[in-house]
């Protein structure tokens, strides 16, 4: 029986069915293998797409952390924090520039002018008065100049120095002034250079241009002056100690070249 024509047929369809079903087999397989392919693709992209939205909220919340330390939250204006990482870019130009040019070339570079503004009696200032005043620095200002808030009681604007224009801004600033604080409010003016010696532009340090500012702010209170503008060495070499240990006019004008108003 195992050798008749129906036996082979029956031997064909037995074939035929382990075929069919060995078939169906790697197909269920194969489909199931690519079902796993798309839930790992789709995995994948859904990971993706969670790691970029969370890379995305860390940037938000970096970023809201360092507005948070560099802008003032009174005035809006850039925090002294701001100003350190500013200065510190500023510096760094300004050693390689002067690295690569002649002495000579030295005067005819721009430098940077510190105004520093003291308020007097802070604890009389409301913070609508401050605001007010921002916004004084703000319009006063020179193009580009950048106002930081240095301290409580201080504020500060950071420009490129043309001509004569430090001096005329504090000559601004004098005159309006007593518009927004008022006379019962006092102030104090001063600024400098950065660099401060053109023979030496790096001998003194971004830090210590800001110390001879506010000497400058001392000196002028000391001396009933409006404000006082320190611009360069009298003569060399210079010392920078003899400057900020001295508060006569007179003796600091035989040091350092100077504007009072």
């Amino acid at each position: 029986p195992w050798n008749t024509w129906w036996a082979y047929i029956l031997y064909a369809v037995l074939i035929a069915l382990l075929l069919l079903t060995y078939s169906r087999f790697l197909n269920r397989k194969l489909l199931i293998e690519q079902q796993q392919k798309e839930l790992f693709k789709r995995q994948v992209k859904e990971k993706t797409q969670e790691f970029h939205l969370k890379n995305v909220e860390l940037e938000q919340v970096n970023q809201q952390l360092e507005d948070a330390a560099t802008v003032d939250k009174v005035t809006g204006v850039k925090s002294r924090r701001y100003l350190d990482i500013y200065i510190e870019q500023a510096s760094q130009l300004m050693s390689q520039i002067h690295e690569n040019i002649l002495p000579v070339q030295r005067s005819i570079l721009p430098r940077l002018y510190l105004v520093m503004i003291k308020l007097i009696n802070i604890e009389q200032v409301t913070d609508s008065q401050l605001v007010d005043l921002t916004d004084l620095l703000l319009y006063s200002r020179n193009n580009d100049d950048l106002v930081i808030r240095w301290a409580d009681d201080t504020f500060v604007i950071i420009g490129y120095e043309k001509d004569d224009n430090a001096r005329e801004l504090i000559t601004r600033l004098t005159d309006r002034f007593a518009q927004v604080l008022g006379h019962s409010i006092e102030s104090g003016m001063a600024y400098s250079f950065y660099p401060f010696n053109f023979e030496q532009p790096m001998a003194l340090s971004w830090d210590q241009v800001s110390v001879l500012t506010e000497h400058a702010l001392k000196v002028a209170s000391t001396n009933n002056m409006s404000w006082l503008g320190f611009y360069a060495p009298q003569t060399q070499p210079f010392n920078y100690l003899d400057v900020i240990q001295q508060q006569s006019i007179d003796e600091l004008s035989k040091l350092i070249k100077l504007k009072q108003g």
